[in-house]
């Protein structure tokens, strides 16, 4: 997990989940990202939403999850919820998932 802090406040967290995409996910996998989403955001997205763009990432290098408002330290800023996977060029490869603060 890497977390991006500034002033005390959480702009951005990325959690890598695996070497490769596994269908169907995990189920702890799954809670996982259920309980991760709902500290940072307050609320989780549906298992459905996650499992589907999760299935995504076989033929796409990212999905996003969803975009919304938050307030974070008394100020309205918006979020983007995304998967992603990586290829670092010397055949290893990683699955992310990440909810960052948009400016």
């Amino acid at each position: 997990m890497t977390v991006h802090i500034e002033k005390n406040v959480v702009l951005f967290a990325d959690l890598a989940l695996d070497t490769k995409v596994r269908s169907p996910m995990p189920g702890a996998t799954l809670n996982l990202l259920g309980n991760f989403t709902r500290l940072m955001l307050g609320s989780p997205f549906s298992a459905q939403k996650l499992s589907a763009c999760y299935r995504s990432l076989v033929t796409e290098a990212t999905c996003t999850v969803g975009r919304g408002q938050v307030r974070v330290a008394g100020v309205q800023r918006w979020y983007v919820a995304a998967f992603r996977t990586s290829d670092d060029g010397e055949g290893y490869s990683s699955v992310n998932y990440s909810i960052g603060l948009e400016e």
